[in-house]
């Protein structure tokens, strides 16, 4: 086997958060019973720490919100009782609250709403996970060193002097035997508060020792590529909370959603699903990419509802001349295994071109992207991104279920430092969220994964414009009355300002369609 030579992307992206490269909030649009909810929510990066919810109610008329964590381990049961979220001042359906944090692992944020129309609840997977280590400020090291000395020698000052002039009676002066022992005193006191400050020292290392061991550590990624193009996977983990070495239960049915982006320029974009050798191990046929490097981003979710992005690099050689399409083997090191795979019906790459306006055309299909040209968008700022498909004609194109869902999107910064998956439903994972709720004895609401049972497929090929009508508006009327759409839109807040590449993917007559838009993220305006 000819290995390829792999690139390390820095650590310090990979501990930006568990689930999302650099883009630590979740977004999630979708419903907690009768009413329809837009939630953002900020973790905590240390833990016991505060995470931030609003969540703003769309649809329905809700009195009260609140909000509960549910942990995998402990499930609802033994839950902490859930706390109401205030209403913000001025705006009648959006509710913010504070909640704790207060254990590491695989957690979650119950929404609880309470309204016209009865009762409603939701789950959210929320990693707790600590990703940072707080440092103490140097000036307020300096003061807390100045206070602790007074505290120290005046301690043992105080002490000193309660043998010694402490004990007289008023009038009487201090002879020499009793100052001695006050001076003995103080000193001594001085070695047992010294003894004290060590011990405590020793507590305080423990400690720091101790959330060093909790603070998250992702999954290792490395990739290699034999002759035939086929990469291999390794996932290297050293074991955490709620995780371990090949407990990946399937996310929109595939175990591995990885993104492939070309470094620098991002102009090759592939969207693959690698398939199981072993527990650590994972393979997937490569189409014919150009050579150069690319970042590798990997969607994984544990059994325990724990959803992380994997993060590597590797430079790909350019493409041979392969024969004819036959199960292709990957050979391990010491050559006593192979994996024979075929490519997923589900793989996809595309090649960028650049957007006229708000438009790209791909192929017979034109993808829009419904935003103003002149649309400013902010670091922070909840949005939501649609857009449409219509043929060459501008007669809109029906989308189908592609991987349980209308389409899926890959936001990526220029410098890598950002990635995500986004979804219909936002940046949560569909099974995160369903293994979380196994946990919780009360109805909750999950996001819809669509398939031929529950998204009316039928008679599409009356809908061909052709056949039925040149005008946009009966084609649409007939969408309508059967529950499909050539719209599809995604919510997100860009965590920072920067220029952005989003990658769109729908289904269309049974093939992926890809295009990409680039945006412009300007930085939040101060709060004065």
């Amino acid at each position: 086997m000819r290995s390829i030579k792999i690139y390390l992307v820095f650590a310090s992206i990979y501990l930006l958060t568990a689930a999302h490269v650099g883009s630590p909030n979740i977004v999630f649009e979708g419903n907690a019973g009768p009413y329809k909810l837009l939630i953002n929510i900020q973790p905590p990066d240390v833990v016991p720490g505060l995470a931030q919810v609003s969540a703003r109610i769309t649809e329905g008329k809700a009195s009260n919100v609140s909000v509960q964590a549910i942990y995998f381990r402990y499930g609802g049961d033994k839950a902490p009782d859930p706390e109401a979220a205030k209403q913000v001042a001025g705006d009648a359906n959006l509710f913010a609250a504070e909640l704790w944090l207060m254990a590491h692992g695989s957690s979650s944020v119950k929404i609880i709403v309470d309204g016209e129309e009865g009762r409603g609840s939701t789950v959210i997977p929320v990693p707790a996970l600590a990703t940072a280590q707080l440092e103490m400020e140097s000036e307020l090291g300096v003061v807390l060193a100045i206070l602790g000395l007074i505290l120290f020698v005046g301690g043992a000052t105080i002490i000193g002097t309660s043998t010694g002039e402490a004990t007289l009676t008023p009038g009487d002066a201090i002879n020499k035997k009793k100052r001695n022992k006050a001076v003995l005193v103080g000193v001594s006191m001085l070695f047992v508060f010294s003894g004290v400050l060590y011990l405590g020292n020793l507590w305080w290392e423990s400690e720091e020792s101790s959330y060093q061991r909790y603070m998250y550590k992702p999954v290792e990624l490395a990739a290699s590529v034999n002759e035939s193009r086929v990469m291999r996977l390794h996932l290297k983990d050293e074991g955490h909370f709620d995780r371990k070495a090949g407990d990946l239960i399937p996310d929109h049915g595939k175990l591995i959603h990885l993104f492939m982006i070309s470094d620098k320029d991002m102009n090759t974009f592939a969207h693959l699903h690698p398939v199981k050798f072993d527990s650590v191990n994972y393979d997937v046929l490569l189409p014919d990419l150009p050579a150069g490097k690319y970042n590798l981003f990997a969607d994984v979710v544990h059994q325990s509802g724990l959803n992380e992005t994997l993060v590597t690099q590797i430079s790909l050689e350019a493409p041979k001349a392969q024969t004819a399409a036959m199960p292709i083997a990957f050979t391990d090191e010491n050559e006593q295994s192979q994996s024979k795979i075929s490519r997923d019906e589900d793989d996809s790459w595309y090649r960028f071109t650049k957007p006229e306006g708000q438009q790209q055309k791909i192929g017979k299909y034109i993808m829009t992207f419904e935003q103003k040209a002149d649309k400013k968008f902010v670091a922070g700022q909840v949005e939501s991104l649609k857009f449409s498909l219509t043929d060459e004609n501008g007669l809109p194109v029906v989308l189908e279920p592609y991987l349980g869902m209308l389409g899926h999107s890959a936001v990526v910064k220029e410098d890598a430092s950002v990635f995500i998956h986004l979804h219909p439903v936002g940046t949560i994972s569909m099974a995160a969220q369903e293994m979380l709720a196994d946990k919780i004895s009360d109805d909750i609401t999950l996001c819809v994964v669509l398939d031929s049972s529950n998204y009316d497929m039928s008679n599409l090929k009356s809908l061909n414009p052709n056949q039925i009508t040149s005008m946009r508006e009966e084609i649409f009327k007939q969408m309508e009355e059967k529950g499909l759409s050539n719209e599809v839109s995604f919510p997100y807040a860009f965590p920072k300002e920067g220029k952005y590449r989003m990658w769109v993917q729908v289904k269309v007559n049974g093939k992926v369609v890809t295009s990409g838009f680039d945006i412009e993220v300007d930085t939040a305006p101060e709060v004065i």
